[in-house]
């Protein structure tokens, strides 16, 4: 006698389709610079009297958003240069940029090792749309604070350098950085190594009929790196059959 089906079970099953998206190194270029404009938040100065305060409080007159202005350039000058040619109402100084090279490399070791299919992306519906891969890469980042007067300088570098060294008392300093993949919003984590031996190095250039004032330093940081491969689903089922004995 035939084996009699008994049950029919529909399954989820998925395909690659070949088609990926990955994170960009922008999106950790951003998240650290909101992360070190987030170091500013809450700094007062109460002497608004002192003149070597002045510069201090026009930057703590700014939006947080915009004490802060990423991307890489070659020297000081032209970090103003372009300030003033987007017309930002950060054109004044003080200003603060962070930025990262236009090189990586994957960090590798216990903490930090690939991980594939390390979660899935869903539309509005709830379907699977794509698989993610993890990775990790690591770049060191520049800071650069950029004043008129040397006592604003000094004081910005030293409160950032504080709430750097305090921070990471607690913990590895770590930011994030929101982005899309696939459309679909998601957060990349990254952390700043060694942040309690942050120092900082002086550079002055010429300016108008003054000098500008600058200290610069640099930060390691390792970040997420992450990709995600489209699927489309496949059909599936599961068919059960039982056999029938036959009885003589």
């Amino acid at each position: 006698m035939n084996n009699e089906l008994i049950a029919r079970f529909n399954t989820p099953s998925i395909k690659l389709t070949g088609n990926h998206e990955t994170t960009s190194l922008i999106d950790l270029e951003t998240g650290l610079g909101n992360f070190i404009a987030s170091r500013f938040s809450g700094l007062v100065v109460t002497d608004k009297t002192a003149p070597r305060n002045k510069g201090v409080l026009a930057f703590l007159e700014k939006e947080l958003a915009q004490r802060v202005v990423c991307g890489e350039f070659n020297d000081p000058q032209s970090i103003l240069s372009a300030i003033s040619a987007k017309k930002h109402d950060s054109n004044t100084l003080p200003v603060v940029n962070v930025a990262m090279p236009v090189s990586f490399a994957f960090a590798d070791g216990e903490a930090y090792r690939d991980i594939e299919l390390c979660g899935d992306l869903h539309n509005k519906n709830g379907e699977t749309i794509a698989v993610v891969h993890k990775m990790f890469v690591r770049s060191t980042a520049s800071i650069t604070i950029l004043a008129e007067d040397k006592p604003t300088v000094l004081y910005l570098a030293a409160n950032l350098a504080t709430a750097l060294r305090l921070y990471s008392s607690h913990g590895r300093s770590r930011f994030t950085a929101a982005t899309k993949l696939f459309n679909m919003p998601i957060t990349l984590h990254g952390e700043i190594e060694s942040s309690k031996s942050v120092s900082f190095d002086s550079v002055t250039l010429p300016f108008n009929d003054s000098r500008l004032y600058g200290m610069t330093t640099s930060l390691d940081v390792v970040g997420e790196l992450l990709q995600a491969v489209g699927v489309k689903h496949k059909p599936a089922q599961i068919e059960v059959y039982t056999a029938l004995s036959k009885r003589g």
